[in-house]
C-alpha cells in the first residue's frame, strides 16, 4: 500500500527550516561556549599573574624578614611601623579590580584574624576577627596550596588565597587574600549580548514558523485524507487517480480492474450493511496479498483499480491477481448467520503507459474485465501481446537515419550493492508517430545490409556525443561484421585515437554466439582497439555454444552472462550451477563478470553469493533516455 505523499515544495520548505533552525541553535550555542571559554582563559591568566605577585610577597616576608614561624610573623605585624611599610607596598597593587588585600592568620582557637589590611578604605585593625565563608581557608592550611574562591555580587569575581609557608618547619604561618574583580568580563558580555539576543529572537521565530508549518502539514494531510481516501474501506478513492498520474511514473506498473461478482445481489438480498462488510473484508484480503509498492484505489461501488509494480515483468501482475482471486474464493465471508460466497473477476492491462492517458488504459482493462464476466466470472483476463504489425523494413530504418530519429537509451550496470559503474547504450528508433520502436522490430531485417553498417555508425556517433558531455563509462554492442567493416573500424579507431581518455571509458560488447569467419584478422583489429585503452566484453555468454576459446582468442576484459540463465537462477538449479561454473571460470581467467536480466532481489542475492562482479536488469533500472539518468 502507498502512503499519502507530501508536496515537494512542502518537503523542501520543511528541510530548509530544519537546516536554518539547526544553524541558529548551533551558532547560539557556539557563542555561549566561546564566551565561557574566554572567561576561563582570562581567569586563568589573572590567577597566574596574581599568584606570581603573592608568591613574591610571601617569599619576601619569610626570606628577607626571617619570619619563619607563626609567633614571629604575628609579632612583626603587631608593630605599627611594620604594618605601615607593608601597607604602602601592598597598596600599589590596589586598583579598581583589586580593592581588598589582606594578610590573615588562624589563632589558637581556629578563628581567622587580620595581621594586615592593605585596603584603601574601611581598614580593619590588627588582630580583628575575620569571618570566613566556605572551606577554602581551612583547605589552604591543610594542603599548603593556593585556593580560589569564586564569588558573585558587588562586582567581585573571585578571591585568591596564597599561603605564607615557613622555610624550616614548612607550616602555614599566615595567608594572603586578594579579592579580584575582572571587569573585562562585563565588557565582553555586553559586546556579545546583542548578538545572542538576535539569535535568540531568530530561534524563537524559527520555532514559531516550524510550529505553523507542522500545523499546516497536518492540516494538509488531514485534508488530503478526506479528499483522497475512501471512508469505508480506508484505501485511496478515484480522486487520487489524477494525483498519481501527475506525480508518479507508472511505466513500471501494470493496471488491473478488480470487480466483485454479483455484488448487487448481495446488497439486494442482505442489505447495504452486508455489502459494506464484504467490501471492507475484501480490501483487507487484497492488502495482505500485495506489496508496499503496489497500491489499491476504490474506483466505483464494487470496482477497484490495482496498480502492481512489475518493472516490465508481466508475470508478476498475473501471479498477484491470481493469488488475490484464489484467496478471496477460498475465504469465508460471513454476515450475521449467513455465509457469503465471494468471487472476483479481474481484467489486466500490463502496460498502461502505452496509452495516451490513464482513462484509455482503464477502458482497455475494463474490456478485459468484461471478458472475464462473459467467460463465467471468477477469472483473470490479461491483455495478449499485440502482434507487432510493426515489424519494420529497410525503408523505415533508412528514413530514421536520414531524419535523425535514431536514438540511444541507456541501461545502467551496477555493483551488487547498487553503485552505477557504467551504462550500456541500446539503439532505439522514434517512429513518425512518436512511438519508441525497440531493436527487435528492425535489426533482424537489416542484419546483412549496408543499412546495418550505417545504423552502427550512427549509434557510435550518438555515444561519442554523449562522451563529450560527461565522464561516464559506456558500452556498445557491436558484431563481427561491424568490426570487419573497414569504414566503421576506421571511424571508431580514428575517433578513439584522437580523443584523449575516451577509449578508456569505452567498452565493445561482442556477441559470444556470433560466428567469426576470420579469427586472425578479427583479433588484430580488437588488439588495435585495446592498445588505445578500449575494453572488450563477451556478450550473452551461455546463449549458444559457450565457446571458451573465443574468450581466450579475444583477450576479453568482461564476460556478460546471458539473461536466459540469470532470470531463472532462483528457480532452476541447473541454471544456477551453470552460472556458478561460468563465474568460477571467468575469475580464474581474470575476467570480470556481469549478470543481465536481474529482475528481483532474490536473484540479486543469489548472484552476489556466487561472486558476481556487476549486475544489470529491471530490478535496478530499465533502459532509459539519457536525460532520465545520472549519465
Amino acid at each position: 500500500m502507498v502512503s499519502l505523499p507530501l508536496k515537494k515544495k512542502d518537503l523542501f520548505f520543511s528541510l530548509l527550516l530544519v537546516i536554518l533552525l539547526g544553524s541558529f541553535i548551533y551558532i547560539y550555542t557556539y557563542l555561549h561556549h566561546t564566551e565561557k571559554e574566554i572567561f576561563k582563559r582570562i581567569e586563568r591568566d589573572k590567577i597566574a599573574e596574581y599568584t606570581y605577585i603573592l608568591a613574591n610577597i610571601s617569599n619576601h616576608l619569610t626570606d628577607f624578614h626571617g619570619l619563619d614561624n607563626r609567633k614571629k610573623i604575628r609579632e612583626y605585624f603587631k608593630n605599627p611601623n611594620n604594618r605601615r611599610r607593608c601597607i604602602r607596598v601592598l597598596q600599589t597593587l590596589v586598583t579598581k579590580n583589586t580593592k581588598f588585600i589582606y594578610i590573615l592568620q588562624k589563632d589558637e582557637k581556629g578563628r581567622f584574624r587580620f595581621l594586615l589590611d592593605a585596603s584603601k578604605e574601611d581598614i580593619a585593625p590588627f588582630w580583628m576577627k575575620f569571618d570566613v565563608s566556605g572551606k577554602a581557608y581551612d583547605r589552604l592550611y591543610e594542603t599548603k596550596k593556593p585556593q580560589v574562591i569564586h564569588e558573585s555580587g558587588k562586582g567581585i569575581y573571585l578571591t585568591l588565597l596564597y599561603p605564607i609557608v615557613g622555610k624550616k618547619e614548612k607550616d602555614v604561618l599566615a595567608l594572603l587574600s586578594m579579592d579580584i574583580n575582572i571587569g573585562i568580563k562585563n565588557e565582553i558580555s555586553k559586546l556579545l549580548a546583542p548578538m545572542k539576543g538576535y539569535f535568540t529572537i531568530f530561534i524563537v521565530l524559527m520555532l514559531l514558523i516550524a510550529l505553523i508549518s507542522i500545523v499546516h502539514i497536518l492540516y494538509y494531510l488531514s485534508s488530503k485524507k478526506r479528499i483522497y481516501f475512501d471512508p469505508l474501506t480506508k484505501v485511496f478513492n478515484r480522486n487520487y487517480l489524477n494525483d498519481i498520474v501527475a506525480n508518479k511514473d507508472l511505466s513500471d506498473y501494470a493496471l488491473a480492474i478488480v470487480d466483485i461478482d454479483r455484488f448487487k445481489q448481495i446488497n439486494d438480498t442482505y442489505g447495504h450493511e452486508a455489502g459494506d462488510k464484504v467490501l471492507t473484508e475484501l480490501v483487507e484480503r487484497i492488502a495482505s496479498n500485495i506489496r508496499k509498492n503496489d497500491f489499491l484505489i476504490r474506483y466505483g461501488g464494487d470496482e477497484f483499480l490495482l496498480f502492481v509494480y512489475t518493472r516490465g515483468e508481466d508475470d508478476i501482475v498475473v501471479q498477484t491477481c491470481e493469488r488475490i482471486r484464489e484467496n478471496v474464493q477460498s475465504a469465508a465471508f460471513t454476515y450475521r448467520q449467513f455465509e457469503l460466497n465471494i468471487t472476483l473477476s479481474i481484467g489486466i492491462e500490463p502496460h498502461p503507459t502505452e496509452y495516451k492517458n490513464i482513462q484509455r488504459a482503464i477502458k482497455e482493462a475494463d474490456t478485459l474485465l468484461f471478458e472475464s464476466k462473459n467467460g463465467g466470472r471468477n477469472i483473470v483476463s490479461v491483455k495478449k501481446e499485440k502482434k507487432r504489425s510493426a515489424i519494420k523494413d529497410l525503408t523505415f530504418v533508412k528514413d530514421a537515419i536520414n531524419n535523425g530519429r535514431v536514438i540511444c537509451h541507456y541501461q545502467p550496470i551496477y555493483t551488487p550493492d547498487g553503485e552505477i559503474v557504467s551504462y550500456e547504450a541500446l539503439v532505439r528508433i522514434v517512429s513518425e508517430t512518436g512511438d519508441i520502436v525497440p531493436p527487435l522490430m528492425f535489426l533482424p531485417q537489416i542484419k546483412h545490409t549496408n543499412v546495418y553498417a550505417k545504423l552502427t555508425k550512427r549509434v557510435l556517433q550518438i555515444v561519442f556525443d554523449t562522451f563529450e558531455k560527461n565522464n561516464s563509462r559506456i558500452s556498445v554492442n557491436v558484431s563481427y561484421q561491424d568490426i570487419m567493416n573497414q569504414e566503421i573500424f576506421n571511424y571508431l579507431f580514428n575517433y578513439l585515437e584522437n580523443s584523449e581518455n575516451f577509449a578508456h571509458r569505452f567498452t565493445l560488447e561482442i556477441l559470444e554466439s556470433e560466428e567469426i569467419a576470420d579469427r586472425k584478422a578479427f583479433r588484430q583489429k580488437i588488439d588495435l582497439l585495446k592498445q588505445l585503452g578500449c575494453r572488450i566484453s563477451i556478450d550473452d555468454f551461455g546463449s549458444g555454444y559457450a565457446n571458451f576459446k573465443h574468450i581466450i582468442d579475444l583477450n576479453a576484459d568482461y564476460l556478460k552472462i546471458d539473461g536466459s540463465l540469470i532470470k531463472v537462477v532462483d528457480t532452476n538449479k541447473k541454471s544456477r550451477q551453470v552460472v556458478e561454473n561460468i563465474i568460477s571460470f571467468a575469475h580464474n581467467a581474470d575476467l570480470l563478470v556481469v549478470g543481465e536480466f536481474v529482475h528481483s532481489k532474490k536473484v540479486l542475492e543469489i548472484l552476489e553469493g556466487l561472486g558476481i562482479d556487476y549486475v544489470q536488469g529491471y530490478y535496478f533500472s530499465p533502459p532509459r533516455p539519457p536525460e532520465e539518468l545520472p549519465i
